[in-house]
């Protein structure tokens, strides 16, 4: 692959702790989804694997790398003509066994698909000043540790409705 924005290939990728992010329900709360890349696409001809024929194995804009979240994957590792990589390639493994420094889940959370001067020049780029999310959280933390949790927990609930997936917000609560 090439490196470019456009196809999840940034110049720089951020590892995330995997102990955390393997905190996630998935199947209730939509930010590991959101805020993690597993997909990378085909963005050069002269890269892509070829069979026995010398046949492309698939095309630009197919799949070409896919960070799987289960080790049950190692089947569909097996029948994909793109690369699929499980836990076991990318979680620090046991001692001894070989260990992907390079292949990970990349945190997309601040990627900015639209980047004008700040490839070259970071400092232009911008940044957060205040979340809505982090407001919330201090007036919670702040009602709690005033002996009033109960009067911060709706600040919670809605911190976390609003990061559910569409029909599993009562769950998130």
């Amino acid at each position: 692959m090439t490196r470019d924005v456009a196809n999840g290939r940034p110049f720089q990728a951020l590892p995330a702790d995997l102990v955390p992010a393997g905190l996630f329900d998935r199947t209730k709360d939509s930010r590991y989804d959101a805020q993690f890349t597993r997909v990378w696409y085909a963005n050069n001809a002269a890269n892509i694997p070829k069979d026995a024929q010398g046949v492309p194995k698939f095309g630009l804009g197919d799949t070409a790398v896919y960070v799987s979240t289960t080790d049950a994957d190692t089947v569909l590792a097996r029948t994909k003509p793109y690369k699929v990589f499980t836990p076991g390639a990318y979680v620090i493994p046991a001692k001894g066994a070989p260990y992907l420094d390079n292949m990970f889940p990349s945190l997309n959370k601040f990627l900015d698909p639209f980047p004008v001067l700040h490839q070259r020049d970071p400092w232009l780029a911008g940044f957060f000043v205040a979340r809505l999310a982090e407001t919330y959280l201090i007036a919670a933390e702040a009602l709690m540790r005033d002996g009033r949790p109960a009067e911060g927990l709706p600040y919670i609930n809605a911190v976390r409705r609003r990061a559910a997936i569409p029909g599993h917000e009562t769950e998130m609560e």
